[in-house]
C-alpha cells in the first residue's frame, strides 16, 4: 500500500527538490540521478521504518548525500565542490518539518534560458519542475514518447554542456522567457485536467499556485493574468466533468449549478485585468473562449457564433491542433456540421493522427451529419487513443448508440 504514498510524495515534492538541489548544484543530470537513487532507497526502507514524518526532508538528504558522493567520486575541480559545500549548508537549515525554499519559479525561467531551442523549453520544465514522463508530455506536443525522451536528454547535456547558470535573469531578459513559462504551466495543468490518477491531482493545483505566482512577478503583463483566468475557469467545472457514477459528462452536457460560482467571477476579474493592459495574446483568447462557455451559468444557452469569432481570432495568434479542432467543433454547433466538418478537412490529418480529439469531434460531426459508417470508425480510433478510462467508456457509449 505504500506504492501510492511514494507516488504522492513523488508527484507533489519532486519539483521542488530538483529546483532547490539544481540552483546550488548547477548540475540538472547529476540532481535527477541522485533523486532517482534516494528514491530506490525509499521504496526499500520505507515499507519497513514507515513512512518519515517529512518525506520531502528525508529525500533531500539522501539525495544530498548521493550528489556528495558523486561529486568525490568523479573527482570534479575545486570550483565545482565548493559548490557543493555551500549547497550542503544551505541545506542544513532547512527545517525537518519540510519547509523547502521554493526554487520552482528560479529554474522555470532556467529552462527557458534562450540557448535552449525554443521546443524544448517547455517539456524541459514540464519534466524537472513538474515530475512528469516523457510519455505523460509527448501527448500534449503531438510527438512520440522516443522523440520527447531524446529531446529532453539532449536538453540536459546542452545544460551541462553550457554550464548555464542557475540564476533569474534581469529586465527584458527576464520577459524574454515569460511565454515558454507560460506554456509549460498551462500544459501541467492539462494533464493534470485530463488525468485522474491521485499522483497526478496535486499538478493542477501546483499549476495554479505557479500561475498565480508568475502573475505577481508581472502584474503589468496580460497574459499572465489571461492563463491564471484560463485555469480559474477550467476549474471551476471540477465538479461537473464526472457524474455520480464516475462517468465522463462533456462540457455541453455538464449541470451549470455544479460549476464553482465563485471561482467563475475570480476568472472574469484576472481576465477583465488583463484585457485592460492593452497587450492582448492567446491565453488571453482562449480565457475569452473559456468565459462565453462560462456565460450558460447565466444565459442558459451557449453563443456559438462569439465562440466562432473568438476562435478565428484565436487562429492567427496560436494555430495548435486544439485550436483547429476547436474553431472546427464551434462551427459546427452554429452553421452545422457539414460546416465544422469543412473545417476540419482543411487540416492535416497525418499531423492529427495521434490527437485523440481530433478524432473525437470528427465522429461526433459525422454522426450530426448522419454519416453514421464513418462517425463509427473515428470513434473507434478516439477511443484507441484515449488515455482516460472514463473518456474511452463515454466514447463507446457514443459508438454503440
Amino acid at each position: 500500500m505504500l506504492q501510492p504514498v511514494i507516488e504522492r510524495v513523488v508527484r507533489e515534492s519532486y519539483g521542488r527538490l530538483v529546483a532547490y538541489l539544481a540552483s546550488r548544484s548547477r548540475d540538472v543530470q547529476l540532481v535527477e540521478d541522485a533523486l532517482s537513487e534516494a528514491l530506490i532507497v525509499a521504496l526499500k526502507e520505507w515499507p519497513v521504518q514507515g513512512v518519515p514524518d517529512s518525506p520531502e526532508a528525508w529525500l533531500l538528504t539522501v539525495a544530498r548525500r548521493r550528489l556528495v558522493d558523486a561529486r568525490r567520486k568523479a573527482d570534479r575541480e575545486e570550483v565545482a565542490w565548493q559548490g557543493v559545500a555551500e549547497m550542503m549548508r544551505s541545506a542544513e537549515t532547512v527545517r525537518q518539518e519540510g519547509e523547502f525554499p521554493d526554487e520552482r519559479v528560479k529554474l522555470l525561467f532556467v529552462c527557458a534560458h534562450p540557448a535552449l531551442d525554443e521546443s524544448v523549453r517547455a517539456p524541459l520544465m514540464l519534466s524537472l519542475l513538474f515530475g512528469l514522463t516523457a510519455e505523460e508530455i509527448a501527448g500534449s506536443f503531438l510527438v512520440s514518447s522516443a522523440t520527447m525522451g531524446q529531446r529532453l536528454v539532449r536538453a540536459k547535456q546542452r545544460i551541462q554542456g553550457l554550464k548555464l547558470k542557475f540564476d533569474v535573469p534581469e529586465g527584458d531578459r527576464l520577459e524574454e522567457r515569460l511565454g515558454s513559462v507560460l506554456d509549460a504551466i498551462y500544459v501541467a495543468y492539462g494533464v493534470s485536467w485530463e488525468e485522474p490518477r491521485e499522483s497526478v491531482r496535486g499538478l493542477g493545483e501546483e499549476a495554479l499556485q505557479m500561475a498565480e505566482i508568475v502573475v505577481r512577478m508581472f502584474p503589468e503583463e496580460g497574459e499572465g493574468k489571461g492563463l491564471l483566468a484560463l485555469i480559474l475557469y477550467l476549474k471551476s467545472r471540477d465538479r461537473a466533468r464526472r457524474d455520480e457514477w464516475g462517468q465522463y459528462v462533456p462540457l455541453s452536457e455538464q449541470v451549470v449549478d455544479l460549476w464553482d460560482r465563485e471561482l467563475i467571477l475570480k476568472a472574469e476579474n484576472e481576465l477583465k485585468s488583463a484585457v485592460r493592459l492593452g497587450k492582448l495574446g492567446r491565453f488571453q483568447w482562449e480565457a475569452s473562449i473559456q468565459s462565453v462557455h462560462a456565460s450558460r451559468l447565466w444565459t442558459g444557452a451557449t453563443d456559438w457564433g462569439s465562440l466562432c469569432v473568438l476562435y478565428d481570432e484565436l487562429m492567427h495568434l496560436h494555430c495548435s491542433a486544439g485550436v483547429c479542432v476547436g474553431r472546427a467543433a464551434a462551427r459546427g454547433e452554429a452553421f452545422g456540421a457539414r460546416e465544422g466538418l469543412r473545417c476540419l478537412a482543411e487540416l492535416d490529418e497525418v499531423e492529427l493522427q495521434g490527437y485523440q480529439p481530433y478524432w473525437a469531434t470528427k465522429g461526433h460531426l459525422l454522426e450530426q451529419a448522419g454519416e453514421r459508417d464513418e462517425a463509427r470508425n473515428c470513434y473507434q480510433m478516439a477511443i484507441q487513443m484515449a488515455g482516460n478510462e472514463a473518456v474511452r467508456e463515454w466514447l463507446r457509449r457514443r459508438l454503440e448508440s
